[in-house]
């Protein structure tokens, strides 16, 4: 019996002799004021006053997504220690509150640090990592795109309208659609739908149908308006085909380019207007309705968006639209132009314009002109009269 016990305590000793000795600091990391779509990042340090170590770092919970852990595996030197970095990203759309993840290390020893018949035993140590996302829970939501059907006489318009929403709540939208005449001068019908929930971070599809009855086969215009949260996020036109009761259907190619940009008066003094000039070109196989949009940006945010009439552009037809823009302080401003055309857009061109004030002299100093002339008059005099006696005068 005293045999067996002295047999147990020695594989007990053996054990606990080659048991890895770690710790991590600090033993709780907290991430105050995460703002949304921002990364930021935190620092852990494992240290060991054993032999080398071989560390491996994994997260877990509900958070631990969001966390990005740069240097998942290293090694710790014998009695010494090594700082690694624990970055989070907050997901746009997460609602404020607190949220918790774990981090866990996990360390055995180096392999040329493990003699004898010990058993190499894994250390592994849990940190707690506590998230609170503070802040405005801002809305971001937006249309990305809107299709209208071409139809047979008498079958109903068929508009999807798709909807991506990253705020942190569900949103509603309304759409509002009237059908019109290509030149908008008559309205055939009109309708506004409210049903359809889109989640936080979910992108969703609205189909609405609108009755077509008695329209005889020509091009259409359709105008949707999308409203969320009584803000118009979108308003468009979007052209469509009636085509013959029983004919084929035929898709057409919607495609157009800005050819060019300029800016017309691109410094200018206070007071004064920019002008913008693009020409679109209708580049597809169908009429488009294109209007220009100029947003002017001020330190890398929009402070005014500018938009031209609307215009019908025949396939193969370029289009000359403006804008103009007239600064209310002076700086300098980048615009970003571009044209829509039934719910598509083109290429994004840069320009820059500048305003100044007049520039208005320190000292102001009134000049009488009459009296500088009299002066120079009599200095030519005075000159003329020297000359005349240098030259003339008797020896």
């Amino acid at each position: 019996m005293k045999n067996t016990a002295i047999i147990i305590l020695l594989i007990a000793s053996a054990i606990a002799a080659d048991a890895t000795v770690i710790g991590v600091s600090p033993a709780k990391l907290e991430f105050k004021n995460a703002a949304r779509g921002q990364t930021q990042t935190g620092y852990l340090t494992a240290s060991t006053t054993d032999e080398g170590l071989r560390c491996s770092v994994s997260t877990f919970g509900e958070a631990s997504e969001w966390i990005k852990l740069e240097d998942p595996m290293f090694t710790i030197p014998k009695s010494g220690q090594h700082r690694f970095p624990v970055a989070l990203t907050v997901p746009d759309g997460v609602p404020n509150g607190v949220y918790h993840a774990v981090i866990e290390v996990r360390s055995s020893r180096n392999q040329a640090d493990v003699g004898g018949t010990g058993v190499n035993v894994n250390a592994a140590i849990y940190i707690n990592t506590v998230i609170e996302v503070a802040g405005s829970e801002g809305r971001w939501f937006k249309v990305m795109n809107v299709t209208v059907s071409n139809i047979n006489a008498g079958q109903p318009v068929k508009t999807d309208v798709q909807v991506k929403n990253n705020a942190a709540r569900p949103v509603k939208p309304t759409i509002s659609l009237r059908m019109t005449s290509r030149d908008k001068e008559k309205t055939y019908a009109s309708t506004s739908l409210s049903r359809d929930t889109v989640e936080s971070l979910e992108r969703k599809t609205i189909t609405a149908n609108t009755p077509s009855t008695g329209l005889e086969p020509d091009l259409y215009n359709m105008e949707v308006t999308v409203t969320i949260d009584g803000e118009n996020v979108w308003v468009n036109d979007n052209p469509f085909y009636v085509i013959p009761e029983g004919a084929k259907i035929e898709y057409y190619k919607l495609e157009g380019a800005l050819e060019d940009a300029t800016i017309t008066n691109a410094n200018m003094t206070l007071g004064e207007k920019a002008t913008v000039n693009a020409n679109f070109r209708n580049t597809g196989e169908a009429p488009v309705y294109a209007i220009l949009r100029a947003d002017i940006l001020a330190n890398g945010n929009i402070i005014s968006t500018q938009k031209s009439q609307g215009e019908y552009v025949e396939p193969g037809r370029t289009a000359r639209m403006t804008v103009e823009y007239q600064p209310s302080t002076e700086g300098e401003y980048v615009t970003r132009i571009w044209v829509e055309y039934s719910g598509l857009r083109t290429a994004v061109r840069e320009a820059r314009i500048a305003a100044w004030k007049h520039y208005e002299p320190k000292f102001n100093i009134p000049v009488n002109f009459t009296l500088l002339t009299a002066i120079l008059a009599v200095a030519v005099a005075s000159w003329l009269g020297l000359y005349w006696w240098k030259y003339n005068r008797r020896d």
